[in-house]
């Protein structure tokens, strides 16, 4: 096997990422959240952090270590390298002209949007490189790196799922089922046709786990004569590069009402953001929240429909509430 060379692509970004650095002031909000991998609780030595992207930032060492990987800081570049070591027979690929897969390392800057994932092949000197911008930055934050789990989940062959009514991070192995999502509570279901069903549009993959109907939902009460519908979706990005997203792919229709209902704007990292970007491969869940008067409780549906090039309709995908 040829010897891997490290680091030297630092030097290479380090113009893109003076370019990259946010100098934005940061006030940590902390939030106590429970993450799991492939079904086994992970202990966070300090808690979670929503920051000022609304989003939420874990310690991720003690994550690292659940996913096989070493941890290395270097402070000249202020940066934190996960990795993952193999062996002829552990590597997870194989190629006739560039060996086996030796190494992957996975590196976030901090106040960066820069994350890099590195595979070193064993038959050549320098890694491939895929460079992904995430929609925050990571932080050092009581000693620890702090970082949003989905980019290195993703990137190590893991899907990443949230449920919001236990405040638990879900990561578990790419390809296997989605564990459950708690349904929250209180409220109750209603009876319906399409939930837990995977649905592939042009761009994505989605699910809709559970509806939840009710007056309150975490701390926010509909307005007089309305009613909640909380949706909790799980998209994947199965396009082939990162996408923009926005949560008015989702709304709500019905023979009931002029139009569509869309979502309300509700704040939170369990919420999905009006825009984001879902990066090549990954799996974000989210919920999303809708207000529609009482008296609508015939002929309602939650949809997605896919527009074509040139402003062609496309596929059409929905779940029965009624």
């Amino acid at each position: 096997m040829k010897k891997m060379k490290r680091l030297t692509h630092f030097l290479l970004l380090s113009a893109m990422l003076c370019a990259l650095l946010s100098t934005t002031t940061f006030a940590a909000q902390y939030q106590y959240t429970t993450v799991e991998v492939n079904g086994a609780q992970i202990v966070l030595d300090t808690p979670a952090v929503v920051d000022n992207n609304n989003r939420t930032i874990v310690p991720l060492s003690s994550i690292a270590v659940a996913l096989d990987m070493s941890v290395n800081w270097y402070s000249e570049y202020q940066c934190a390298e996960f990795v993952r070591d193999y062996t002829q027979i552990t590597a997870p690929k194989t190629d006739s002209a560039k060996g086996y897969v030796a190494r992957e390392c996975f590196v976030f800057f901090i106040n960066s949007t820069s994350f890099l994932h590195e595979v070193y092949w064993s038959n050549l000197d320098e890694p491939e490189t895929t460079e992904t911008i995430m929609d925050t930055v990571p932080r050092i934050l009581n000693n620890r790196t702090y970082a949003p789990v989905v980019y290195l989940a993703n990137a190590a062959g893991y899907d990443v799922a949230w449920d919001g009514a236990t405040k638990t991070v879900i990561i578990y192995t790419a390809g296997t089922a989605q564990p459950a999502v708690s349904t929250p509570e209180p409220g109750a279901n209603m009876n319906l046709a399409g939930i837990g069903q995977r649905h592939a549009t042009y761009w994505f993959d989605f699910t809709v786990n559970s509806i939840w109907r009710g007056e309150e939902f975490d701390g926010y009460r509909a307005y007089p004569g309305y009613i909640l519908y909380v949706a909790s979706i799980t998209e994947t990005n199965t396009f082939g590069e990162a996408l923009p997203m926005f949560d008015t792919d989702f709304y709500l229709s019905s023979s009931n009402f002029n139009g569509y209902v869309y979502p309300t704007v509700m704040e939170g990292s369990q919420y999905m953001p009006e825009s984001f970007t879902l990066a090549n491969g990954q799996t974000s869940t989210y919920y999303i929240v809708f207000e529609i008067p009482k008296s609508i409780t015939t002929d309602l549906q939650l949809c997605y429909t896919e527009i074509a090039e040139g402003g062609k309709f496309g596929n059409s995908f929905s779940v029965v509430i009624y």
